[in-house]
């Protein structure tokens, strides 16, 4: 076939002929100059697009790349999660998670229509042993058409953790454990099963400080949704970037040794990017 080839669906959408040929150029040095500047452009750039002031990442993958990152930086095997049925890519994330080990329950939709903020919230509202750990749902499910209300949806939860909070009940909420060190990470297994995974005690130390006392709460910060603990390791490694509190000297489960941890409050109000001799260290 002659003549420009079109991709006519609904997603990925065609490559303009611009970027095709700007692609034809020879590799550059990722370690200096212009590709640094490229970057830092990029990371300007797209703080703009989303309206944040914060700081901006680019991780290189695909949606399911994003989907897989989430879903394993978030969860445990076993946890349960609540998705939102809009369409394929919508119940794809869910069959994603119980692949890795998750258990999913489904909150059934009409790939025609949006999901109800209304049904999520009386489904949440029924969460009375508070074991959904997570929701997934998609903003656009290309393979349906459907647009999803993801504000509405958040006020939903902001609504429900109003009230839990007036009652003293949890909150719903994530915790997050980050430990800097060596480790191993990789597929293994056998030819019949190979799985990715990470091992070591830089893994085994983040996830203890990911469980480290769920109910603990610190009366001089202000109440968030979602709590960050760090090891003197990953404190050192951020430097200015983040506004950070020193909690305790606590020996987690499981090690010999008293681990020094933090708490990541947010993002410094007066914090410099790091400079050109950080960025290369990967």
């Amino acid at each position: 076939m002659s003549g420009f080839q079109g991709l006519f669906i609904p997603g990925p959408t065609n490559i303009p002929d611009a970027v095709l040929q700007a692609m034809q150029r020879p590799a550059i040095d990722i370690y200096s100059g212009e590709m640094i500047g490229i970057t830092d452009s990029c990371l300007a750039d797209l703080a703009g697009i989303f309206r944040t002031k914060g700081r901006t990442y680019i991780y290189a993958a695909n949606g399911h790349g994003g989907w897989e990152a989430a879903l394993t930086n978030v969860l445990s095997r076993g946890e349960l999660v609540l998705a939102l049925e809009s369409g394929r890519f919508a119940t794809g994330w869910g069959e994603m998670a119980s692949m890795l080990g998750v258990e999913v329950e489904v909150l059934k939709g009409d790939w025609r229509r949006a999901v109800d903020p209304a049904a999520l919230e009386e489904r949440l509202r029924k969460d009375k042993a508070h074991l959904i750990k997570a929701i997934l749902v998609v903003q656009i499910d290309t393979a349906s058409g459907v647009v999803n209300d993801i504000p509405a949806m958040r006020k939903a939860l902001d609504k429900l953790n109003t009230e839990r909070l007036a009652v003293g009940a949890p909150l719903t909420q994530m915790r997050v454990g980050i430990f800097t060190g060596p480790l191993v990470a990789g597929c293994m297994g056998s030819h019949q099963r190979l799985e990715y995974t990470t091992l070591g005690d830089t893994v085994n130390t983040a996830a203890r400080l990911e469980s480290f006392d769920k109910d603990f709460i610190d009366p001089e910060l202000p109440p968030t949704h979602c709590r960050i603990l760090i090891g003197e390791p990953t404190h050192r490694r951020l430097g200015d970037l983040f506004e950070t509190k020193r909690l305790l000297n606590k020996q987690l489960k499981g090690k010999t040794e008293e681990t020094t941890i933090y708490w990541v409050v947010g993002e410094a109000l007066t914090n410099s990017y790091a400079t050109e001799s950080d960025r290369r260290i990967s």
